[in-house]
């Protein structure tokens, strides 16, 4: 679905810009310009971005908990601490 009309922004190409690394609805915006001509986008446009990044993030933590605990390296003490320490990340606008 096309979410910046000005600038030609998907939100596939929202979530690969995610994908191949943007962790901020900044970044986001400075690679793909979207939000940035009229700005009748950026509300929708940074939902799409959050979104993305949450769930870019989740993933990561996911397969780090699990090579952790399946190598053993850390007790599950940590594991929790850690997982609830990435939930409370905060996005940078």
């Amino acid at each position: 679905m096309y979410i910046c009309l000005c600038k030609g922004v998907t939100d596939h190409k929202i979530r690969q810009v995610v994908e191949d690394g943007a962790r901020s609805w900044r970044e986001v915006r400075e690679i793909t310009g979207c939000g940035t001509q009229c700005g009748k986008c950026a509300c929708t446009a940074k939902t799409v971005a959050q979104h993305a990044i949450k769930d870019t993030l989740i993933a990561s933590a996911d397969d780090l908990a699990y090579a952790i605990y399946s190598e053993n390296l850390l007790p599950h003490r940590y594991i929790a601490i850690f997982m609830s320490l990435l939930c409370s990340v905060h996005y940078s606008y």
